[in-house]
């Protein structure tokens, strides 16, 4: 699960529309997100030009849309701080 500074849960990807950091969603005492797209390191997979077969070769393992999360949960143990 990928979550920005403020502890909102981001789903990059599908134009940001399931991202609960795009400034459409409540919380749950009734008060709106705050946007945090310009803040957000995964933007790039959110615009029009980023497409689903980019989202294959994607090595982040915490992201909901990875497609590879066999090699990625690998790569993701070589770069660990054991």
């Amino acid at each position: 699960m990928i979550r920005d500074v403020t502890g909102t849960k981001l789903t990059p990807g599908n134009l940001g529309r399931d991202c609960f950091g795009n400034g459409s969603h409540f919380d749950k005492k009734g008060r709106r997100i705050e946007c945090c797209c310009d803040e957000c390191g995964y933007y790039m997979c959110c615009i029009e030009e980023h497409s689903e077969k980019e989202c294959e070769s994607c090595e982040y393992f915490f992201c909901p849309r990875c497609k590879n999360k066999f090699i990625s949960f690998f790569k993701f143990l070589m770069f660990w701080k054991w």
